[in-house]
């Protein structure tokens, strides 16, 4: 499953004359069609909510190879959830499967879930109530930096 994204953003013509001004606040100096990414941010982030707050209304018990985002790093994320819920996460031929330790499964076990498979979404499940350990992880993965996350889990 692909996924296409269209950031609608806004471009508004600048009142300012156009000369070249040096400013320690580039915000104060804008050029005549300027972009204002935050406009494109808000669209997208009300675009990934509604994403995960679907996947954790029906959430998926098996995600095809095909399917996941990131699939590269997929691994690494397998690894670093299966040292915060073990065995969560098994690996098919051709696909992932979600087998959680709780029936019903923990808030924490299916988020980790469906990160695995959507790290897409890790800022918007940042904004989620979580334990320190996978604010950690997914922080770590959205900065690059999960050797940070390896070295803190190992303490």
């Amino acid at each position: 499953m692909a996924h296409n994204f269209k950031i609608h953003c806004i471009f508004r013509p600048n009142k300012q004359d156009h000369t070249i001004k040096q400013t320690s606040n580039p915000d104060s100096y804008r050029e005549q069609h300027s972009l204002y990414v935050v406009d494109c941010w808000n669209s997208l982030d009300r675009k990934m909510k509604i994403e995960l707050d679907d996947i954790l209304k029906l959430v998926p018990k098996e995600v095809l190879f095909s399917e996941i985002i990131e699939f590269d790093k997929l691994d690494e994320r397998i690894s670093a959830v299966g040292v915060l819920f073990a065995n969560t996460i098994g690996v098919n031929e051709k696909s992932i499967a979600f087998c959680p330790d709780d029936e019903p499964p923990l808030i924490e076990e299916i988020i980790s879930w469906i990160w695995t498979f959507r790290p897409d979404l890790g800022v918007e499940i940042l904004n989620q109530e979580l334990s320190d350990d996978l604010m950690k992880l997914i922080s770590a993965y959205e900065n690059n930096e999960m050797e940070k996350f390896w070295v803190y889990i190992n303490e």
